[in-house]
């Protein structure tokens, strides 16, 4: 709301950056879990590996970052919500950075990925209705997955960014924008 951007390429320091501004004690009280205790805590870690991954702040707490992307995503998501913040929340994924300014200036705000801007996946673009849900959103992006299928991104009407598998039982073409 007040112009500022909270962008790194980790998400553990967009994650801090947040509960900075948003205020680490108010944070605190939220009791958001992560890895057995509070996302804000004011000790350490018992487990090592989780201590290690804990980041100090100011007035002596810790962000515990120990986390995948996607959970700290959630969380930043729950803290925006919980403390209405007014952020609006985005994923960029890695080969979207160097086109970053373009996306800035896309009229519906949705960003663009390699793959569009060379128009090698002709859905991207294309409303569908996700099932079983029936949550409907727009294909920004297709990637590669771990396995064989390949993952559409989709930008749900809420502003949520989801990836599902690539399988036509999954979704429904509805029209391209």
């Amino acid at each position: 709301p007040d112009g500022r951007v909270f962008y790194s390429d980790y998400v553990w320091e967009t994650l801090v950056d947040v509960i900075k501004y948003a205020g680490p004690k108010k944070v605190n009280e939220l009791n958001i879990k992560s890895m057995g205790g509070n996302l804000v805590s004011s000790s350490l870690n018992d487990n090592l590996i989780y201590r290690k991954a804990q980041k100090q702040l100011k007035d002596g707490l810790y962000v515990s970052t120990f986390s995948s992307t996607d959970t700290k995503f959630k969380q930043i998501v729950k803290i925006n919500k919980a403390l209405n913040l007014g952020l609006i929340i985005d994923k960029v994924y890695e080969d979207e950075k160097d086109i970053k300014d373009l996306n800035e200036s896309c009229k519906d705000n949705v960003p663009l990925s390699s793959k569009e801007m060379n128009k090698q996946d002709k859905r991207i673009g294309y409303k569908i209705k996700i099932f079983p849900s029936q949550k409907r959103g727009k294909i920004i992006d297709v990637k590669k997955g771990s396995s064989a299928l390949n993952k559409l991104i989709v930008k749900t009407e809420e502003g949520r960014i989801i990836e599902i598998d690539d399988m036509p039982f999954l979704y429904q073409i509805l029209k391209k924008n």
